[in-house]
C-alpha cells in the first residue's frame, strides 16, 4: 500500500537487492527476499525515471523534470551527469525527457528523447560525453533496452512491433514481433544475452520473443484487478529488469494493487510440464475424442500403433467461444517428434489457430504419441475444449 507510481527497475549485480524509482517519491530498496527498507529521495532529482546500477555500487537515474541524468555514487554523493536543458540540439532534451534509458555495448548510455521536432535517441559515455544522436520515427511512450552487442529495441504504444537499430545508429528491423504483439499495449522491453526479448504490456502480460521475433510466452497471469493479486498475475506491468545471472526477471506492477514481481526463469520448465502432462490413453485410425486444456492439465498425450508408411492425419479443432490456440505434436516410439503442427493453412477449412499435421507418413512400425496441447504450453494460459481426429489418410 506505500509504493506510488513505478518508474523502473533495477537488480543490483549481487543479487541482493532489487529497487524501484517511484516517479514522484524517490527509491524503493527491497531485499532479495521482498523485505521492503525503505524510500529515500535524493537533493536537486525533480522526478525519477529509468534507473541503472553497476556493480561498484555507482546508480543512474533519470530525472525528466530537471532533463538530466543524474549519477550516485557509491558513497552517496549524487551529481548531475548530463543534460539539464530543454531543447532540440545535441545535449538537451524534450520538455519530458529523459524518462527512459539503457546502457549497452562499451557502457554507452542510450536515452529517449522526445522533443517538438520528433523522436531520436542520444548517445552518452558513461562520463557524460555525448557520442552521437539518432534520428527515428515518432515513438510515443517509448520504452527502451540494450543488448550486449549493441543493439537497441524501441517499443511504444503507436508501433507495430519492436524497432531494432543497430549501434551505428541503422534500423534493423520496424516490426520485430508483430504478430505476437497485435492488439497488445507495450509499456517495457528488457533483452537477455541471447538476444530474447521480454516485453510488458498492459493487457497480456510479459511477451518473450526470441531474436527474431517469434513467440517463445507468455510471463505472468493478466487479470482484472478487482481484488488483490494471487502469485503470479501483473495488473500493469511497467518496468523489467534481469537478474545479473539471467535467471530472474523482477517486474514492477504500477496496476490497482503495486507490488513487485521476481519470475523465475531458470528451466523449471520441464518440471512444470511434467506436472501439466496428462495421459488419456489410446486412439484408433478412424476415432475422434474430446478433450480439455485446463491450468493444471495443459498437455493431453494419446497413443496410437501405426506401421511404416501408414499415411495419418492429426487434427486438433478448439472449441467455439474458447481461448485456445491448439498445438498438436507428433512423437515416435525413441522419443523424437517427427511432426508438428501450430496453425493449420486456411485452405484447409479449419477455424483460424486450429492445428492439422496432414497427410504424414509414418517412418517405421511402432506406438507413436499425440501431445494435444496449446500454443506456448506451459508459458502461456489459454484453456477451453478441443476436438481431436486421427484418420489414416
Amino acid at each position: 500500500p506505500k509504493f506510488g507510481t513505478f518508474a523502473d527497475i533495477g537488480a543490483t549485480a549481487d543479487g541482493s537487492s532489487v529497487l524501484v524509482t517511484d516517479s514522484k517519491n524517490g527509491v524503493w530498496t527491497l531485499s532479495a527476499n521482498g523485505t521492503l527498507s525503505g524510500l529515500k529521495a535524493y537533493d536537486g532529482i525533480g522526478a525519477y525515471g529509468s534507473i541503472a546500477l553497476f556493480r561498484d555500487g555507482t546508480r543512474y537515474i533519470a530525472d525528466p523534470v530537471n532533463h538530466a541524468v543524474w549519477v550516485i555514487q557509491a558513497n552517496g554523493i549524487v551529481k548531475k551527469l548530463l543534460g539539464g536543458t530543454v531543447g532540440n540540439t545535441r545535449g538537451t532534451f524534450g520538455a519530458t525527457s529523459p524518462r527512459v534509458f539503457s546502457f549497452g555495448y562499451s557502457n554507452t548510455l542510450n536515452i529517449l528523447d522526445n522533443t517538438d521536432k520528433g523522436t531520436r535517441i542520444q548517445v552518452y559515455g558513461r562520463g557524460g560525453d555525448i557520442l552521437t544522436s539518432w534520428d527515428i520515427d515518432p515513438v510515443e511512450d517509448g520504452a527502451l533496452a540494450t543488448d550486449p552487442n549493441g543493439y537497441v529495441y524501441v517499443v511504444g504504444k503507436n508501433l507495430a512491433g519492436v524497432l531494432k537499430i543497430a549501434a551505428n545508429g541503422k534500423v534493423m528491423a520496424k516490426d520485430l514481433g508483430k504478430s505476437a504483439l497485435a492488439g497488445t499495449t507495450p509499456l517495457a522491453i528488457e533483452v537477455d544475452r541471447f538476444g530474447n526479448l521480454y516485453i510488458a504490456t498492459a493487457d497480456s502480460g510479459v511477451i518473450k520473443l526470441d531474436a527474431s521475433g517469434a513467440l517463445q510466452g507468455i510471463i505472468g497471469e493478466p487479470y482484472d484487478e478487482t481484488a488483490p493479486p494471487k502469485a503470479g498475475q501483473i495488473g500493469k506491468p511497467v518496468a523489467l529488469a534481469l537478474a545479473q545471472d539471467g535467471n530472474i526477471l523482477y517486474i514492477a506492477d504500477a496496476g490497482k494493487y503495486p507490488q513487485v514481481v521476481a519470475m523465475a526463469l531458470n528451466g523449471n520448465a520441464a518440471i512444470n510440464v511434467t506436472a501439466g502432462t496428462k495421459a488419456m490413453g489410446s486412439i484408433s485410425y478412424g476415432q475422434a475424442v474430446n478433450g480439455q486444456i485446463t491450468p493444471e492439465a495443459f498437455v493431453n498425450i494419446y497413443t496410437f500403433d501405426g506401421k511404416a508408411g501408414d499415411l495419418m492425419t492429426i487434427t486438433m479443432r478448439a472449441a467455439d467461444g474458447s481461448s485456445l490456440d491448439p498445438f498438436v505434436d507428433l512423437i515416435a516410439s525413441d522419443g523424437t517428434r517427427v511432426a508438428v503442427n501450430d496453425d493449420a493453412p486456411p485452405t484447409l477449412g479449419l477455424g483460424k489457430g486450429d492445428a492439422q499435421i496432414t497427410s504424414f507418413k509414418l517412418p517405421y512400425k511402432g506406438t507413436y504419441t499425440i501431445r494435444a496441447t496449446r500454443f506456448g504450453r506451459e508459458t502461456t494460459n489459454g484453456t477451453g475444449s478441443y476436438t481431436l481426429t486421427l484418420d489414416n489418410k
